[in-house]
């Protein structure tokens, strides 16, 4: 049932995807179409989280291989999980190339899970690439008395998380319902900074994201244990963790 989760996951990840639509850049030399342009990408967070690292190590690096050489600006549109980025990306921006989008990897499975407030069809947009092949994961805070997912079967853990359409309330709801675990999820914090300070003052008991905010940006919280993997989620276990933490090693009972 978890591998089955994985795929899903898996198809919605897509670090770029744009707009583009017939007749606009390829009507005329790519370079000519660029060249004194700017070349926005829309990141659907803050400025400081996970996502927006993405966009501009990639992005930086990208412009200077695009004929033309456009100038690249970046959009930062954070609410709703990524929902109101991925919107104004499918609905409201300009369909001719000069708009790419780097959405949360829950894309598609908030198109499937939460449709209210959806405005975009995930399966119609341009992807271009994925950046990271980026597991997810459930972590908790080094006072909670668990240990492995399946603990959260008797003892209820409150995770903390953004919007009913993120990663951080999806991958919990899903659990809950194929394991029987008992998560439960406070929504309502703004991105992955006001998580990280919500641990440190004692707020947090566990979160569910991306398993690359802890190794990237609190690589000591790990190496520590102040922070403990119950979990990853993906295809296959990170190299660098225990193969215990992996979801295709979980079944419900």
């Amino acid at each position: 049932m978890i591998r089955t989760m994985q795929r899903a996951a898996a198809i919605a990840i897509a670090a770029l995807a744009t707009n583009l639509s017939a007749g606009s850049a390829g009507a005329e030399p790519v370079s000519d179409f660029y060249k004194g342009r700017d070349l926005t990408i829309l990141v659907p967070s803050g400025a400081a989280g996970l996502n927006a690292r993405y966009a501009r190590t990639v992005g930086d690096q990208w412009a200077k291989h695009i004929p033309g050489m456009p100038k690249v600006v970046y959009r930062y549109m954070p609410g709703g999980g990524g929902i109101k980025g991925a919107n104004h990306c499918y609905k409201a921006a300009p369909k001719d190339g000069t708009m790419v989008c780097v959405p949360f990897n829950s894309l598609a499975i908030a198109q499937l899970l939460q449709p209210k407030g959806i405005k975009y069809d995930a399966g119609k947009f341009h992807y271009l690439g994925n950046a990271s092949d980026m597991n997810g994961s459930f972590a908790v805070w080094y006072g909670v008395p668990v240990t492995s997912l399946m603990d959260v079967r008797k003892t209820e853990v409150v995770f903390i998380g953004t919007d009913k359409s993120s990663q951080s309330y999806n991958d919990p709801a899903i659990v809950n319902s194929l394991c029987g675990t008992k998560f439960k999820v406070v929504m309502g914090f703004k991105g992955g900074g006001a998580l990280e300070l919500s641990a440190e003052s004692g707020e947090m008991l566990g979160h569910s994201g991306p398993l690359l905010s802890w190794t990237m940006r609190k690589p000591h919280w790990l190496k520590s244990g102040r922070i403990r993997l119950l979990v990853q989620i993906g295809l296959r276990p990170h190299a660098r963790l225990p193969r215990r933490a992996a979801a295709d090693r979980v079944r419900a009972r």
